[in-house]
C-alpha cells in the first residue's frame, strides 16, 4: 500500500548483479522484504536508517534526488575538463 511506512530497511548486494546494491524494505509483519530500487555504490550512498519512517514514494524520491545530485556533479566535472 502506498501509505504504508517503511519500518525496516536492509541495503545489500544484489544476487543477480553483485555490482549493484539493493534497498530492501519491510512495512509490517504480514509481508516479506521487498526490493525498492537498486543503485551503484560507486555513485550513490545510502544508510538503512534514512528510509525508516518514509513511504515507498518518499524513499524513491530520495533515490531520485541523490541520482540527480550525482549526475549534476558529473556534468560539472566534465565541464571542468573541457577547458
Amino acid at each position: 500500500m502506498e501509505s504504508d511506512v517503511i519500518v525496516k530497511c536492509e541495503i545489500r548486494k544484489c544476487i543477480s548483479d553483485p555490482s549493484l546494491m539493493g534497498v530492501f524494505v519491510w512495512h509490517d509483519e504480514n509481508e516479506d522484504w521487498n526490493l525498492l530500487f537498486t543503485y551503484y555504490p560507486n555513485e550513490l550512498t545510502f544508510d538503512n536508517d534514512e528510509f525508516v519512517g518514509l513511504t515507498d514514494k518518499e524513499a524513491l524520491d530520495l533515490h531520485w534526488q541523490r541520482d540527480l545530485e550525482y549526475f549534476r556533479g558529473v556534468e560539472e566535472e566534465d565541464g571542468d575538463n573541457e577547458q
